[in-house]
């Protein structure tokens, strides 16, 4: 015979939430199961797992692979940003040469305020998109007033 109060004990069950880190990298894994040390040897298992199969890919975008970034109608011809834009991905082992960066900025009009993103670092695998990193000024460029436009074409002609 079915009682509703055999239900609501026959599937309790109770997580183990589990990080670790070995060589730099980190997991974490999240397992549910009545028994403690099934929880317990599960979490262990799939830690491992995660350690044997992952690797993590750390990459560095420098001011030099990006370039000047132009501001148009700006006090200022360039705007500054990051020096160095730090990613990491965690990525299956042996697959880290399948992933493409891409850096992608778009046109850039005054006026800027710091902090405005600028553009993106974007990593690929194929047409997956992994990580997107933007690019953020460092400095606010104002709009160009006509005094800072006459002066800019004057030192152009003469």
């Amino acid at each position: 015979m079915y009682r509703p109060e055999d239900r609501k004990h026959q599937h309790r069950k109770f997580c183990l939430s589990a990080t670790a880190t070995k060589r730099g990298q980190s997991d974490c894994c999240c397992h549910g199961q009545r028994r403690f040390k099934t929880r317990v040897k599960d979490a262990s298992a799939l830690l491992d797992y995660g350690f044997s199969h992952c690797q993590v890919m750390e990459d560095h975008t420098k001011a030099k692979d990006i370039g000047k970034i132009a501001v148009t109608k700006g006090k200022k011809e360039t705007v500054s940003y990051q020096e160095d834009i730090p990613a990491k991905i965690v990525l299956v082992k042996g697959s880290k040469n399948d992933v493409k960066k891409q850096i992608r900025i778009g046109q850039v009009k005054a006026p800027v305020k710091k902090g405005q993103v600028l553009g993106y670092i974007i990593y690929k695998r194929g047409d997956e998109v992994l990580l997107k990193k933007p690019v953020k000024a460092t400095e606010s460029v104002e709009k160009m007033n006509f005094l800072t436009s006459l002066t800019r074409l004057a030192e152009r002609y003469f």
